[in-house]
Parts: structure tokens; sequence; C-alpha cells
């Protein structure tokens, strides 16, 4: 499976507010199945889905292959709502047990393929560090996570 961090855009607020309230330049994350399915949870959609792509955003990509993660695995999360609470009150560990916001639904589907993360508050800050023990990450734009490559920034 494959963890995305996904740069803080400065030109939308929301990505902002993001960055902010987990004191990192990512303001979102997602991750993608063995099988190749991109996932993502977001407030605008408002629920766990299939990631719409944006071929210019940043990112950086942790490949673990070892873990695997299925679709069927996953199923029965899909369409789990936004925690948007759970975001706003990140800071103070408010969270939501039945939502997830974007930095949940990953360490949801770590737990899934097998991945300990048990890091209390999902940080991607912590997540980084977990997954920087097993692989390094690679930066490229989304349009090329897109197309399979690995070209670096």
């Amino acid at each position: 499976m494959k963890f995305v961090f996904h740069a803080a855009d400065f030109t939308k607020p929301f990505g902002v507010v993001c960055s902010i309230l987990t004191s990192g330049p990512w303001s979102h994350g997602s991750f993608i199945t063995n099988s190749g399915t991109h996932y993502d949870t977001t407030a605008s959609r408002g629920f766990l889905g299939v990631r719409v792509p944006q071929p210019n955003r940043r990112c950086v990509v942790y490949d673990v292959p070892e873990f695997v993660l299925t679709d069927e695995d996953l199923s029965p999360f899909i369409g789990t709502k936004y925690d948007l609470l759970g975001l706003l009150f990140y800071p103070w560990g408010v969270q939501d047990g039945s939502k997830l916001f974007c930095f949940e639904s990953q360490v949801v589907a770590a737990k899934l393929a097998g991945l300990k993360m048990d890091i209390g508050k999902p940080s991607p800050l912590k997540m980084i560090q977990i997954l920087e023990k097993m692989t390094t990450g690679v930066p490229m734009k989304e349009s090329d996570l897109m197309n399979g490559g690995y070209d670096e920034l």
C-alpha cells in the first residue's frame, strides 16, 4: 500500500487551517490500496471514498508493499462521514469515533493492513516518522502518481 501526504495549498483557507492545526506542511492525507485504488476523505465530499485527483498538487508518497490493503478490507469504511469537528478540535484530541478526517482514515487503513500506528491522535508528522523507518518518501506531483511515475520534484 501507499501513503500520500499532500502539501498544504496556502491559496485555500481550508488548507491553511489544516496545516496550522496539524503543525506541519501537510494539509491532507490519502492512501492507495495494493490494487491501485486511491482513497481519501474530504470535508467538501463529506465521506471516505475514491479520491478525485488534483494533478498539480505536490505530495510525498511512502510505498510500503509489505503491508497489504485490499479494497475489500476497506469496504466497511467506504462512506464513513467526514469528522469536521475532529479536525477543528484536533489540538485538543477531540474525535468522533464514528467519523474520520483524512489523517484518521490513513491510520484506519494502516491498521487494516497490519501496520502498527498506535500514535494517539492521528498526526501526519508521527505517521511519517513511523513510515521513514521502513521506506523513504518520494516527492512528486499528483499527476506523476496518477501515471504510476515516481519522478522526484
